[in-house]
């Protein structure tokens, strides 16, 4: 080996001491990266779990866009199941050009501008991150809907108009990867090769606002909205066992102004039986005791009518109520997968920018991005469990499918 060579073996070996970058730490042959074997797993594993994600979010898709996008409910699921897509479109890219080792020495980039655009854009990751960040601000938004709806749903009616949620659904998708463009400046263009020179997500300052603005607050949101809604749903269930255990206590109340009350005897006022019953009613004022009491009538079985006791909600709500209930419940095991799926990587993270020992790019690291990376091809799966409109659309696809190929 000549001095030039043993030069040119000592800058690449510091670059990538720099870097941390496992492909460009070569042994003193040349002839094998250290540790590309597990890298390469791991890249195998998300350009797996990213084929899934594409095909299933894209079935989704498909699907629930064939139903109207007037239900907020319905619109944000869409809107998360597009951010999914798009994350898991960009994970196959990258895999795949990591995979063939573009942007490290097993092949180089010769085109400078190329290089550039691919360092900055695809081999920071940047796209696949700021997707994951769009999904979590999305999940949080979709929080915040389900508890107007089921906790305040008077002002949920009367206030939260379409134009707020394309604002806050706009502001999710906007402001959400901001932190992700800080770290993509960390990679650089070098001759022919990414460099990650971690200027800026090296320092614990900048880790803590990543580790706050995308995992903190978002999960903070959700976890409290959907505590919220889960207290307010089992007051509505111990609300609806009172009236089932109770609908049989009804009560008749008289119905003036038909046309066979004409008929009846009048008293001595003048006026008829049902008239003066009537008149002598109005008289006192009506509240919940008066109403709720139950009384006798003297009147025809075709001028009596059954009232339900109104503590109780009347039996044509119930469908909406159990609705609203079981759409909530889809979105709270969206969120509680997200929370599983990407609670491992968040706090080992915090821990390292705190200075703990953890080693980025190590095994224990590589398994906490394959879990997070699982939250963008899992969604799809619960909402064809879960989701009663994603359930009936998908199977009059498969109808219309099937009676198109015969």
């Amino acid at each position: 080996m000549s001095i030039n060579d043993s030069i040119s073996q000592w800058n690449l070996t510091w670059k990538s001491l720099q870097s941390k970058d496992p492909y460009l730490y070569r042994d003193p042959d040349g002839e094998r990266d250290v540790l590309d074997a597990e890298i390469d797993v791991g890249r195998v594993f998300q350009l797996i779990l990213g084929s899934i994600g594409f095909v299933g979010n894209l079935l989704c898709l498909i699907v629930l866009l064939t139903k109207s996008l007037r239900n907020y409910t319905h619109f944000l699921i869409v809107t998360q199941t597009v951010a999914d897509f798009i994350a898991s479109a960009f994970l196959i890219l990258v895999a795949s050009l990591r995979l063939m080792g573009y942007g490290d020495r097993r092949r180089e980039i010769e085109s400078e501008r190329f290089g550039a655009f691919y360092c900055y854009f695809l081999y920071s990751h940047l796209p696949i991150f700021a997707f994951f960040a769009i999904s979590t601000y999305n999940l949080t938004v979709i929080s915040i809907e389900r508890y107007l709806a089921v906790v305040k749903p008077m002002w949920y009616i009367a206030k939260f108009k379409r134009r707020w949620l394309y604002i806050l659904t706009g502001a999710a998708w906007i402001l959400a990867p901001l932190m992700q463009i800080i770290l993509s400046l960390d990679v650089q263009y070098d001759d022919g090769v990414c460099i990650t020179v971690k200027y800026f997500s090296s320092s614990i300052y900048v880790g803590m606002a990543i580790f706050i603005w995308e995992y903190f607050v978002p999960a903070t949101v959700m976890l409290f909205s959907f505590a919220c809604v889960a207290h307010k749903l089992r007051k509505l269930n111990r609300i609806s066992v009172a009236w089932l255990r109770d609908r049989d206590h009804v009560h008749v109340v008289d119905i003036p102004g038909d046309s066979s009350a004409t008929h009846s005897k009048k008293s001595r006022s003048g006026a008829s039986e049902p008239e003066a019953k009537l008149a002598s009613t109005n008289q006192t004022t009506p509240s919940p005791q008066n109403v709720a009491a139950p009384t006798s009538s003297s009147l025809p079985t075709s001028l009596q009518k059954p009232v339900v006791n109104d503590r109780w909600p009347p039996r044509v709500i119930r469908p909406a109520i159990i609705r609203r209930k079981k759409t909530t419940k889809v979105l709270f095991v969206i969120v509680l997968v997200y929370m599983v799926c990407w609670s491992p990587n968040q706090w080992a993270f915090f821990y390292h920018n705190l200075g703990g020992h953890f080693l980025i790019d190590g095994k224990l690291h590589l398994a906490t991005i394959i879990i997070a990376t699982c939250n963008t091809c899992v969604n799809p799966f619960i909402l064809a469990f879960r989701y009663k409109v994603y359930q009936r659309g998908l199977v009059d696809l498969l109808r219309r499918s099937f009676r198109n190929g015969r």
